[in-house]
């Protein structure tokens, strides 16, 4: 695939872009969440100036996928431990006789 030019816009800037074809549609979702985020704080702190609301938004999603990233950590940990102990389940199987 190849490469498009498009317009993020991020607070009430517009940020030229050139990306592949199949990141568009994640940046495009990526600029609707974090342009929900910025207009809710702008309407919860109105005497916070932008890059507040910006940096308040910016904060919240680096949480949220910091979050995702241990969970999925921990899953990949626990599918880790369950396969070890299966395969210490099959290793003491006895192996069929092959006649």
């Amino acid at each position: 695939m190849g490469q498009v030019n498009i317009k993020i816009k991020i607070g009430d800037r517009d940020y030229p872009l050139v990306v592949d074809q199949q990141e568009e549609a994640r940046l495009r979702e990526a600029e609707r969440v974090l342009s929900e985020k910025y207009k809710e704080y702008a309407q919860a702190y109105p005497a916070a100036d932008k890059q507040d609301h910006l940096a308040m938004a910016a904060l919240f999603i680096s949480n949220s996928l910091v979050g995702i990233d241990n969970q999925t950590k921990e899953g990949f940990d626990e599918l880790a431990i369950r396969l070890q102990e299966l395969e210490l389940l099959l290793d003491k199987q006895p192996v069929p006789d092959q006649d």
